[in-house]
């Protein structure tokens, strides 16, 4: 019988993970994430920061590169970044995004984050020996690949001058 209580409610977490993961929440929201204003708020941080995700084995490595003259900024971000989860995990109110609120729930599962400064910005390595942590930090990374993606096609576009024809 507890083995039926179990399944039922680890069906019942699984299910309201995925409407977390699905629901209406923006995955990247820069103007009301209090982690993404920290970036949005330093004038073409976001728009000249170069990152990419790669599955590593056990996890995910997110490496992040600033051009020189934004790496000031990109520090002051980073900075402001980590207050904002201290007060989430400090159990104070904050506005979290998709992207990261999920980051922030895979390190309190017991994903291990080891951050690494470079010269050019970062390297973030998330990573779990436990397999089905493992595959939740391998998925968002792939969720953050794709909408990275697509977000900053949107930033690039909307700051073109419209073509002539």
């Amino acid at each position: 019988m507890k083995t039926g209580k179990f399944f039922t409610f680890s069906v019942l977490v699984l299910a309201i993970a995925a409407l977390a993961w699905a629901g209406d929440t923006p995955w990247f929201d820069m103007k009301n994430c209090d982690v993404c204003k920290a970036f949005s708020s330093k004038p073409g941080l976001t728009e000249h920061m170069n990152r990419a995700d790669y599955k590593t084995s056990n996890g995910a490595m997110i490496v992040i590169a600033v051009p020189n003259e934004y790496k000031s900024a990109f520090k002051m971000a980073e900075s402001d970044c980590h207050m904002v989860f201290d007060k989430a995990n400090a159990g104070e109110k904050v506005t979290l995004d998709g992207y990261c609120s999920t980051f922030n729930q895979l390190a309190k599962d017991g994903a291990k984050v080891e951050t690494f400064n470079t010269p050019a910005g970062e390297i973030t390595l998330i990573t779990s020996t436990d397999p089905t942590l493992a595959k939740r930090i391998q998925e968002f990374s792939q969720r953050t690949t794709d909408e990275w993606s697509k977000m900053h096609a949107d930033m690039t576009t909307s700051k073109m001058p419209p073509t002539k024809k």
